[in-house]
């Protein structure tokens, strides 16, 4: 849902970021609603050595390393991918973990196979239609359950990196889903609101570079 003190807070912020040349990775800053970037801010300001992984790399990659975090990113995109690696800092490559995982041809589909249903692995996206991302969603099982502060989702095939991101979050951690409002990830948002185990805020609005608002979901995993 829009707040309209937050239209009011971020209109001179936005229209500054419709500028032509303005993008995420050369603001160093995630493609996410204003005001969920201010939330995770001042979240990774109280974390101790905090971890943070996500799909999709970019603008967010440097913002998470320039707080203090230890990152690791999946990216599906080479050529992306050799973008980001080149404008993060040598001092902070360190603190870095990048992994490239293309999609991969699909097998000819069922009548269940569609971006809207996670163990699909499939992209809603035209340019991505007959393959799947399996490694991609896959990436965050090398990590233990309960291991990040915070995970980020945005980018391929979203239901799917939900599912698997789900249990790698510790207790007072945060999932965080973009472009939340889009209707084949309701399904998939279903199954984090039903278990009882998550708060789930909304934050819809203005961000950067869209000329459209859009939501981004940040659910906070309840202590034990």
């Amino acid at each position: 849902m829009t707040d309209v003190l937050d239209l009011i807070r971020f209109y001179p912020l936005w229209q500054a970021k419709l500028e032509r040349h303005a993008n995420s990775l050369a603001d160093a800053k995630p493609w996410v609603t204003f005001a969920a970037t201010k939330v995770l801010e001042k979240f990774l300001q109280q974390c101790e050595a905090p971890r943070v992984f996500e799909f999709g790399s970019g603008g967010s990659t440097l913002f998470f390393l320039n707080q203090g975090v230890q990152v690791s990113s999946v990216e599906h995109d080479e050529t992306w991918f050799s973008a980001v690696s080149d404008r993060i800092p040598a001092a902070l490559k360190s603190r870095w973990l990048g992994r490239l995982c293309a999609p991969e041809l699909g097998n000819p589909g069922s009548a269940q196979d569609s971006a809207e249903n996670p163990t699909s692995y499939l992209s809603s996206a035209a340019d991505y239609f007959g393959m799947r991302f399996v490694d991609y969603a896959q990436a965050i099982d090398a990590f233990p359950d309960r291991y990040f502060d915070l995970v980020l989702i945005d980018g391929r095939a979203r239901p799917s990196c939900l599912m698997h991101a789900k249990s790698k979050v510790r207790a007072g951690g945060l999932l965080v889903l973009d472009n939340s409002e889009r209707l084949h990830y309701q399904a998939a948002r279903r199954t984090i609101d039903v278990t009882g185990s998550w708060d789930c805020s909304e934050y819809g609005g203005p961000g950067p570079y869209n000329r459209y608002f859009w939501d981004t979901t940040i659910w906070k995993r309840r202590t034990d």
